[in-house]
């Protein structure tokens, strides 16, 4: 392992933006994440780990400390009853995983394809998509805690899945580092095309949903919605869907009346927050030089090349502040900001 000084943090990042880390390490197995832990606190300053930068929006002041990346990678795999176990990598990639599993004939990930990022985010973010979410097939997650140096597992349950979030991102899991992800897969199984967008494709191709079928349909539909990674930078999704009251419902719905909305828990209602930027409260397609909202989705930020990651927060600030004063619908960020704003 070498620690680098003064890297551009732009080329790990899907938004291409931000400044330089005033240290970096590439870590590939668990010694050296160790090492890599042991050498900021020797230092005396912060670490931050980072896997395929999908989610992140970094300032362009750069991160003063130490940024991990996670390269750790490897699949183990056992069989118990009508279910497959996978013990993988947080380093490995997400949608090769998932394109793994599918030609294996596993089910549980299928509608999560096409996903950009690290198999390591996925239970950080909660990650979901199309009618599945990763929760639901996490066995276990294996981390390393710096408090105690150690390795331990955590199961489903302890780390405390919620809609995009977990005990990882805003509990008191936070500073531990996620070296692999432990999933339960089917043998067998039916294809869940419950999602509207799924049952609409489906519908119109008239043919049989298969695991590949899906994960076929899940990648064209995101195709028509995100832009390419190739061609621009973009984080996936930049904000939550809001969940509100029934008196919020009631509210939007009278200016509103075919507005969207899924029942949830305690008498609240998710808001596809696509929707709201579309017909309610009008982003989508909006451009400000470098940066704007995607013309095919509006829940998808896009620095279009020579901008920064300033214009781009202030663009998302923007719009979360007009969707509050019209809505007055609160909504929170998916991406996770690193360093000063």
């Amino acid at each position: 392992m070498k620690i680098l000084q003064n890297v551009s943090l732009k080329p790990f990042t899907t938004f291409q933006l931000g400044g330089r880390a005033e240290y970096f390490a590439a870590v590939s197995t668990k010694d050296e994440l160790t090492d890599a832990v042991r050498f900021s606190r020797q230092a005396g300053i912060p670490y931050m780990v980072l896997g395929g930068g999908s989610n992140l929006l970094v300032s362009d002041d750069g991160y003063q400390g130490l940024i991990i990346r996670n390269q750790i990678k490897g699949v183990s795999r056992y069989e118990k009853g009508a279910h497959i176990f996978l013990g993988v990598g947080a380093g490995e990639s997400w949608d090769d995983l998932v394109a793994y599993t599918v030609k294996q004939n596993l089910h549980g990930i299928e509608n999560l394809s096409g996903i950009p990022g690290s198999v390591g985010a996925t239970p950080i973010q909660n990650v979901g998509a199309y009618g599945q979410e990763v929760q639901n097939t996490i066995s276990w997650v294996e981390v390393f805690n710096p408090a105690t140096m150690e390795f331990e597992l955590l199961t489903n349950r302890q780390c405390e899945f919620r809609y995009r979030d977990s005990v990882f991102k805003s509990g008191s899991g936070k500073g531990l580092i996620v070296t692999e992800v432990g999933f339960k897969l089917a043998k067998e199984g039916v294809p869940n095309i419950s999602y509207r967008d799924l049952k609409q494709h489906f519908n119109e191709q008239d043919i049989r949903p298969t695991l590949q079928s899906v994960r076929d349909a899940v990648l064209v539909i995101r195709a028509g919605k995100f832009p390419d990674l190739n061609q621009h930078g973009c984080g996936g999704s930049f904000f939550k869907n809001p969940i509100i009251s029934r008196n919020q419902l009631r509210r939007l719905q009278d200016v509103y009346p075919d507005i969207p909305h899924y029942s949830q828990a305690h008498e609240t209602y998710k808001v596809p927050l696509a929707w709201v930027l579309e017909h309610a409260v009008p982003w989508k397609g909006v451009r400000r030089k470098h940066v704007g909202v995607s013309a095919q989705q509006p829940l998808i930020l896009v620095h279009y090349g020579g901008g920064n990651a300033r214009d781009m927060k202030r663009l998302a600030d923007d719009i979360a502040h007009s969707v509050r004063s019209e809505l007055n619908i609160l909504i929170t960020p998916e991406i996770c900001f690193v360093g000063n704003f």
